[in-house]
């Protein structure tokens, strides 16, 4: 099935449910984009005194106001609206969640507030002052299943309670040893690392299209043909644009092959930059397990955040690299792979 069936207590219920990878289904960021919607839900909603969305950031602090909309959804729930989409383009079933982590957040200190849900929608929402985004983590409907069992090569155990709402226990079944055996022999993989250094390829200033096509040329050379790149959104804009993908055989992005077996017969490969989505997306997670998360120094390897910040930058930077070098030559013929 699809992450979102974990919703579904009749699918769950009485089953042992195993999630494969890391599941982002679970976490949603909205932007400036739901103001129309948060404002039709407040027109349309009597027992809230805020009459749009400008209104709520502004006043969310009157004490009255505030006070008197909380009691609505002490009366009421903290529950999506699906039926708002039905009656107008504008609405959106998360309209009252979103109101509700603006009316009841509590400042982290960091530029970042964050609020739980109770009730029948479990959760935690996240309000970022400086974005004015906010995110909202829901994790899936597991209190009734017989057990939870999540598969990923590459875990970070925090993440993965917070997203699925779950105590895990981890257990590895390979150690440190055996996995680079399995890596090499079982999966005969050749992960060449061509540089020493980290090169965060989120942003088009980062991306250095001149050395990454005498690379490719290069590979090209030494193999008698062209690899497979995989590398982030941002470079493939940036190779097209400098006609770097001349020198590639087929691109494709981090979020793109996860789960994926594009490249299970591929035997040359390259995985070019790694992901860094920000300060702002780590202090997000940070607030997801209630932390003031703060960058704490340094550039590049020895760079580095307070408490949970961490875990969550290992997540998508290495964790999201060694992912996609694992994408080549999965049908167990193997693969050269170069990590760039």
């Amino acid at each position: 099935g699809h992450y979102n069936h974990g919703h579904k207590s009749k699918v769950t219920a009485g089953r042992a449910v195993v999630f494969d990878e890391f599941p982002d289904a679970y976490e949603t960021t909205h932007g400036p984009g739901v103001q129309g919607a948060v404002s039709y839900w407040l027109q349309t909603t009597d027992g809230v005194p805020f009459d749009d969305y400008t209104d709520l950031v502004e006043h969310r602090t009157d004490e009255s106001r505030r006070a008197e909309a909380l009691l609505w959804f002490d009366e009421h729930g903290v529950e999506p609206d699906e039926t708002h989409v039905f009656d107008d383009a504008s609405a959106h079933a998360a309209a009252p969640l979103l109101v509700f982590t603006l009316l009841a957040s509590d400042d982290l200190g960091n530029g970042v507030e964050q609020v739980r849900f109770d009730g029948d929608t479990d959760g935690i929402g996240v309000f970022n002052r400086a974005s004015g985004e906010v995110s909202l983590l829901r994790p899936p409907e597991l209190r009734y299943a017989s057990s939870v069992v999540a598969l990923d090569g590459t875990p970070t155990k925090r993440m993965w309670e917070l997203a699925l709402g779950e105590r895990l226990n981890h257990r590895p079944v390979l150690q440190d040893g055996e996995r680079t055996e399995y890596i090499r022999d079982a999966l005969n993989l050749n992960l060449v690392r061509t540089t020493e250094y980290v090169k965060p390829y989120n942003s088009a200033d980062h991306v250095n299209t001149d050395a990454d096509a005498a690379l490719f040329e290069e590979i090209a050379e030494k193999h008698g043909d062209r690899p497979s790149v995989i590398t982030t959104t941002t470079a493939e804009h940036e190779y097209d644009a400098d006609g770097v993908l001349e020198h590639v055989a087929e691109t494709k992005h981090y979020g793109n092959v996860l789960g994926s077996n594009e490249f299970d017969d591929t035997r040359l490969g390259a995985v070019v930059g790694s992901n860094h989505y920000g300060d702002q997306y780590i202090k997000k997670w940070g607030a997801y397990a209630g932390e003031a998360v703060e960058r704490d120094g340094g550039k590049g390897e020895a760079l580095s955040y307070t408490g949970f910040g961490d875990d969550v930058l290992r997540h998508m930077r290495e964790h999201d690299t060694l992912q996609a070098a694992m994408r080549f030559g999965r049908d167990g013929n193997g693969a050269v792979v170069y990590v760039h």
